[in-house]
């Protein structure tokens, strides 16, 4: 039983690794158009729109990472 809750624990944290980088570069993409918009309304709206969904992804990589602690702890 503890070879399979040590993996589903390293799948969770791989996991949110893997969403903390993807929202950095989202981030960063957004920043980039953001300043590339030059004025246009449309390429503001998609930038701030990707902003949004870069907290929220941040978001739920912070709580993931506070499950896999949790359950390191628990566990």
């Amino acid at each position: 039983m503890s070879v399979i809750v040590d993996f589903i624990i390293n799948l969770l944290n791989w996991f949110s690794w893997f969403l903390a980088l993807l929202a950095v570069v989202l981030g960063i993409y957004s920043g980039f158009l953001y300043m590339s918009s030059e004025g246009d309304s449309e390429k503001v709206r998609k930038s701030t729109k990707i902003f949004i969904f870069t907290i929220i992804g941040i978001v739920i990589s912070l709580f993931s990472f506070f499950i896999v602690s949790f359950l390191k702890i628990l566990l």
